[in-house]
């Protein structure tokens, strides 16, 4: 074969053209401080990208879900605390009405004070959130969990006792509130 110097020439322009493109190529790379500008630049690491950036989602999704059933949780455990005093304190009262020597005064006062007690303890069961959802009414977070019923004079429970669960990591679901049934 003979090479002559037409052919040299469309070689080295050829070269030069090849070149000139991947010198542009790096630019790009360069100006945008990414190595894969398209998916065709490197189709195995361009999957990989996806993956990875499905999977930040996630974890920023599991961090958002944590944080809120951390303070969901810390909202119910202070309302239960503040329960759990109230019929420590009903159960005193009680004690003390017990006793035989109460006048009738003291009776009437003891009721009134045991009502109010009752009516806290009802505020607290009937507590919402933040989103104006309550808290203790299981999975009917819609409905208020503890009426008083005129008819039979009895507080009745609207909820039910299913728990509502959030993902936390991936294969692991955390429970999100206490019922009043808990």
């Amino acid at each position: 074969m003979r090479v002559t110097s037409l052919n040299t020439a469309a070689t080295m322009m050829r070269n030069i053209n090849n070149n000139a493109s991947s010198m542009n190529k790096l630019m790009d790379q360069m100006a945008q401080q990414t190595r894969l500008l398209v998916p065709s630049d490197d189709p195995i690491a361009s999957t990989r990208m996806i993956q990875i950036s499905r999977e930040q989602a996630a974890i920023g999704q599991y961090k958002s879900n944590i944080s809120t059933v951390s303070g969901s949780l810390a909202q119910q455990e202070t309302h239960m605390d503040s329960i759990n005093k109230q019929l420590l304190a009903m159960r005193d009262k009680l004690l003390i009405a017990s006793n035989g020597t109460n006048t009738s005064e003291n009776m009437d006062g003891y009721g009134n004070e045991l009502q109010a007690m009752m009516e806290s303890i009802v505020a607290e069961l009937n507590t919402k959130n933040e989103d104006g959802r309550y808290i203790f009414s299981g999975t009917k977070t819609s409905e208020q969990t503890v009426m008083f019923d005129e008819a039979s004079g009895k507080y009745v429970f609207q909820g039910n006792n299913e728990q509502r669960e959030s993902t936390v990591a991936n294969g692991i679901d955390i429970k999100e509130n206490t019922t009043v049934g808990d």
